[in-house]
């Protein structure tokens, strides 16, 4: 079984987002993020430039600037040290990107 299938397989019994980390440089860090419909990612500041893909389902990029709602292949880029957090509004699977 893939990360990805397996991720989307261990959502079934969990009560907060899953994390997965795919690939990892000197550079950059690529981690995949599992949600059920209505998680959310708390709060939290980004250490580094990242950018947000959405590979399946909805979810809600919220910021100081405001809500960004991201649908299937929708993406955001997150500026260093930005407070921000991701809710889903339907089942969802991201990329995050660390390091762009």
């Amino acid at each position: 079984m893939t990360i990805l299938n397996q991720l989307k397989a261990d959502l079934a019994t969990a009560n907060q987002p899953l994390l997965r980390p795919l690939s990892k440089t000197a550079q950059t860090k690529v981690v995949a993020i599992g949600f059920v419909e209505g998680m959310v990612l708390k709060k939290h500041k980004a250490p580094a430039p990242a950018r947000l893909f959405v590979l399946e389902g909805r979810v809600r990029y919220s910021s100081k600037t405001g809500d960004l709602d991201l649908g299937q292949y929708d993406e955001t880029d997150i500026p260093v040290g930005e407070f921000h957090e991701v809710t889903a509004l339907e089942n969802a699977l991201c990329l995050l990107i660390i390091g762009v």
